[in-house]
Order: structure tokens, then C-alpha cells, then sequence
């Protein structure tokens, strides 16, 4: 129910119906990543930050989760080359996270901060967790 009330851009029942799941199955990642993408959405990269960290201690292999904390570290001008790697690390094929990781190697600039932002802007939910 959250996917889906995110899906249809209602991140204030989404962000409620995560943190419910969140409650009940605190061990599966998606409802952390719909927190952090929703923040994401008005720009609170910070809280994104805080929402994926807590997403990672449960799932600290999630590439997704590891790339969306690395653009977000970017997004408010921190260096996030640590965080690109592990998530490139973790899924190597996938060509938002290469094109990430190298946008992110010089460490923070304006170019990284927009890289960054795009990334985020661009990311699905994950599908299974």
C-alpha cells in the first residue's frame, strides 16, 4: 500500500503507511527507501540521509539504498565518494551507479551536487526486499 501510494505521488500516506511497515517488519528495506524518497521530493536530502542510513543497518548490501545515500551525501554538498563505492562495489553493471560514482570521484563541486540531484530524481522503488 505504500509502493502505491507513493506511485501515485501521495508521499504523506506513503511516509505513514512505510512507517507502519517499518513498525511491523523493521528488516526489509523498500520502507525506508519510500521515507528517503519522499524527502527527497520536497528537497530534505538530509532526511533522505537519516532514512537510508536506517535502511542500510538492516540491509547493508542493498545497492540501491547505498547509491541513494551516496547521491544524497552529494545533494548537500558532502563527499560521498565512500558511499559510491561501496554501492558500485555492490552492483558494478548497473550504469546509473557507474555514471554516479564517476560523477562523484572528484569529490564535492556543484557538478557533483547536480549529478547528485538528478540521480535522485531518477530513482524507482525497489521492487523486492
Amino acid at each position: 500500500a505504500a509502493t502505491s501510494a507513493y506511485a501515485s505521488g501521495d508521499c504523506t500516506r506513503a511516509d505513514k503507511l512505510a512507517r507502519i511497515s517499518i513498525d511491523v517488519l523493521g528488516t526489509r528495506a523498500p520502507p525506508w527507501q519510500i521515507e528517503a524518497l519522499c524527502a527527497v521530493r520536497v528537497g530534505h536530502y538530509r532526511s533522505a540521509q537519516a532514512e537510508l542510513r536506517s535502511g542500510l543497518a538492516d540491509d547493508p548490501n542493498d545497492w540501491q539504498l547505498q547509491a541513494a545515500l551516496a547521491a544524497a551525501t552529494a545533494a548537500v554538498g558532502s563527499d560521498a565518494r565512500a558511499q559510491a563505492a561501496v554501492a558500485l562495489r555492490l552492483n558494478p553493471e548497473d550504469p546509473g551507479v557507474r555514471a554516479l560514482a564517476q560523477a562523484l570521484a572528484g569529490g564535492p563541486s556543484a557538478k557533483a551536487r547536480q549529478a547528485a540531484v538528478t540521480f535522485l530524481s531518477q530513482q524507482s522503488l525497489i521492487v523486492s526486499g
